[in-house]
């Protein structure tokens, strides 16, 4: 069941919220890879605990399993093609925060926050999508939550923690 959010805030109408996400070059299904094979997160996204921003996974990830395994789905055909010809795969962001937001991936990888707390449970996803308007009202709630993580306390939501 497909729902749609109304388009009422500056993410919304950058169309980053809401089901469906946007369609991949290559469909990628996180359930095989998260729930079947049990890859963490930080196999694929490993720059999350260490940078500002989750990476998005290079093709050598993709290819180091995939030049040996499930070689004649026609997804992987694609993931061929791209290495063979030495084009990286234009994979289309999903989670988008605005260039005046300073949200860093490893503040929060060391604060224990699980991935899905702010993108979904993937593996539950056919096409990802941004499950939660990650809007300020959002972030401030969840920084409050979990204000005893931090310190000092009032850095939490300090407007200067996301804005700088």
């Amino acid at each position: 069941m497909a729902f749609y959010w109304p388009e009422t805030t500056h993410e919304r109408k950058m169309g980053w919220v809401g089901v469906p996400g946007p369609v991949q070059p290559v469909a990628f299904y996180h359930h095989v890879h998260v729930d079947e094979l049990h890859i963490p997160c930080a196999y694929c996204h490993w720059t999350a605990a260490t940078s500002r921003d989750a990476n998005i996974p290079p093709l050598d990830v993709c290819w180091g399993c995939h030049k040996d395994i499930s070689i004649t789905h026609p997804e992987i055909a694609k993931v061929r093609q791209y290495y063979l010809s030495g084009t990286p795969i234009p994979w289309v962001r999903v989670n988008q925060q605005p260039e005046y937001v300073h949200f860093v991936h490893s503040t929060h990888v060391a604060a224990d926050i699980p991935c899905a707390q702010c993108h979904g449970d993937v593996s539950k996803m056919y096409q990802v999508y941004a499950p939660v308007e990650m809007n300020m009202g959002w972030c401030v709630a969840c920084h409050r939550q979990r204000e005893t993580q931090f310190h000092p306390k009032q850095a939490a939501v300090d407007c200067y923690t996301c804005h700088y």
